[in-house]
């Protein structure tokens, strides 16, 4: 009896991996990456004004740096917008001193807190937008594209003139770029390494570029959207609630007819998503259960196929190998080619994501190791939401946030 149910469920995983692998929804090409020509760039002739929005909280240590980067981008008309958020850090200094050297920098300081059914990044965006409808009032300034990054993300100097070109010459309306994420640890490796693996298996590529699918990826590090579009869904009011605001915007635009490109870009655009365990940890039991819309029936899926499908597959390569020892037959036979190949099938899907990270190619069969680190994080995220809440920035994200704005 145990026999049959363990051959069972080799099957059922088997056929999982192979249906990833094989279907044309899940294996669509990965566009091609946005990176430096080998010629000196041309300059944009009539280039399209464009104003950056880029919120941070606490964020002195990193401004730093990636706000004169920020400021320095070889593209002569845009103008950045940083959000200071509540910050009790050395930001407010940071920012002053900036605005001293830039003369294409403003500064908003967000003191009011989030209204009932805000997620404080939202808000925060929000507050930077209507300052900057104040400023087009006072001058002939106007934006005809909007960008929304974060505070700590790297910029190359060619970055932003290369985004607008791209997204001219795709004639698309929402142009999002994929970070190169930096890792200073195994642990950090493997838990983004699964990440980024999962974030292509539950948005594939193939899907989120098809106009009339609804599905969409937009990364919060750097999304370029037309002005006109952004304005007819109400800009983040339309996201306000949601934790995952980036997906969401992305979603919210397409419904709105735009046409989305995905490129990624990690030579123009880089990041440390995530500094040390425990801010892993706090990120990714944030995002986790935003992800999934707060549907305790996917995350009970999820959470089981998350275990039995890439979890366990080595387990069941030991226990087929130790049955094949003792016993004859076909079944045993059955069941470590099986185990053996499922481990195959989960390398060569996660392959495109360990290359896209840079990692040592030993990555591509890690896994089930990065599965049973990230699976505590998502369990963590699911559960802080019902009881107590998952804290990022010293706020609170739990079920009372979504039902606030429900009402």
């Amino acid at each position: 009896m145990f026999s049959t149910a363990f051959l069972i469920l080799l099957t059922i995983v088997t056929l999982a991996w192979l249906w990833l692998n094989l279907s044309p929804t899940w294996r669509g090409g990965f566009p091609d990456q946005l990176d430096l020509p080998d010629q000196p760039l041309e300059k944009l002739s009539n280039p399209p004004r464009v104003v950056i929005f880029c919120p941070g909280r606490n964020e002195a240590d990193h401004i730093r740096t990636t706000l004169p980067e920020l400021c320095q981008q070889d593209y002569e008309n845009y103008h950045v917008v940083y959000i200071d958020d509540h910050s009790d850090d050395d930001t407010p200094a940071v920012t002053k001193e900036m605005e001293t050297r830039f003369s294409h920098l403003t500064v908003v300081r967000n003191e009011t807190d989030p209204p009932t059914g805000w997620v404080g990044k939202c808000w925060a965006i929000q507050k930077g937008y209507e300052a900057w409808q104040k400023r087009e009032q006072e001058t002939d300034e106007v934006a005809e594209l909007v960008l929304f990054t974060d505070a700590d993300i790297h910029w190359h100097p060619q970055c932003l003139p290369l985004a607008v070109q791209s997204m001219r010459d795709k004639d698309v309306d929402i142009f999002t770029l994929l970070l190169g994420m930096q890792h200073e640890s195994v642990v950090e490796s493997l838990a983004l390494l699964t990440l980024t693996f999962g974030l292509f298996a539950v948005f594939p590529i193939k899907k989120a570029l098809d106009p009339d699918d609804p599905e969409a990826l937009c990364a919060g590090s750097f999304t370029l959207v037309k002005r006109e579009l952004y304005d007819s869904i109400n800009g983040h009011e339309a996201v306000k609630d949601r934790v995952v605001e980036d997906v969401n915007l992305g979603r919210a635009l397409k419904r709105a007819g735009g046409k989305l490109w995905i490129m990624p870009a990690p030579r123009l655009l880089w990041g440390r998503m995530y500094e040390g365990w425990r801010d892993l940890f706090e990120g990714m039991s944030k995002n986790a259960y935003a992800g999934m819309e707060y549907n305790p029936l996917t995350a009970v899926h999820l959470l089981t196929a998350h275990l039995f499908v890439n979890i366990l597959p080595p387990v069941y390569l030991i226990g087929s190998v130790v049955w094949l020892i003792n016993a004859a037959g076909w079944m045993p036979v059955a069941a470590t080619v099986m185990s053996a190949g499922i481990l195959i099938l989960q390398a060569v899907k996660i392959d495109r994501a360990r290359r896209i990270l840079e990692l040592p190619a030993l990555f591509s069969f890690s896994l089930p190791i990065g599965a049973a680190i990230t699976w505590p994080m998502v369990f963590a995220s699911v559960w802080r939401y019902y009881f107590g809440g998952n804290v990022w920035k010293g706020r609170s994200y739990g079920r009372e946030v979504n039902e606030s704005a429900e009402t």
